[in-house]
């Protein structure tokens, strides 16, 4: 049985106001990237937690590793480019196969249909989503205290 963890993030105009000035385009810039790259570690995570699932019935497949594909959209708000989801797509990797006349999941001939993820692909991908992450995190961060300075002078 394959683990289902995530529901993808929309992204649609979180905009605080119409007029935005270039802080806080930074800010919603690295706050969009930010989500899409938590989504992308969760679908690494379910990709692993499901790397050794097989068929629930004998003979057929099991989980199939997914990927996400991200794409870039004028805002037309601010008219930058912005990064978003396009759509979570399921590799086609072919499965991996093994003789094992005794598993349940094993069909006529004792063929057993593994999933097609690679754990270590996985875990490479999942590290780069939480170091983009953490990237993208730490620039909202900056441009939040840019502001803030920017507002105390102002004072």
């Amino acid at each position: 049985m394959a683990i289902n963890s995530y529901t993808p993030v929309n992204n649609q105009n979180n905009f605080r106001g119409s007029r935005k000035d270039n802080l806080d385009i930074a800010q919603d810039l690295a706050l969009r990237g930010a989500q899409n790259q938590s989504f992308a570690f969760r679908v690494h995570s379910e990709n692993m937690a499901n790397a050794e699932t097989t068929s629930d019935k004998p003979g057929g497949d099991p989980y199939q590793r997914k990927i996400v594909d991200f794409k870039v959209s004028t805002d037309r708000a601010t008219g930058m480019d912005m990064p978003e989801i396009n759509k979570i797509t399921k590799d086609k990797t072919p499965f991996r196969i093994v003789l094992d006349p005794s598993h349940p999941a094993a069909d006529a001939n004792g063929v057993v249909k593994l999933s097609n993820v690679e754990s270590l692909a996985e875990m490479t991908g999942a590290m780069v989503a939480q170091e983009n992450h953490q990237t993208l995190l730490r620039g909202y961060k900056m441009a939040v205290s840019m502001k803030n300075n920017e507002l105390e002078l102002m004072k």
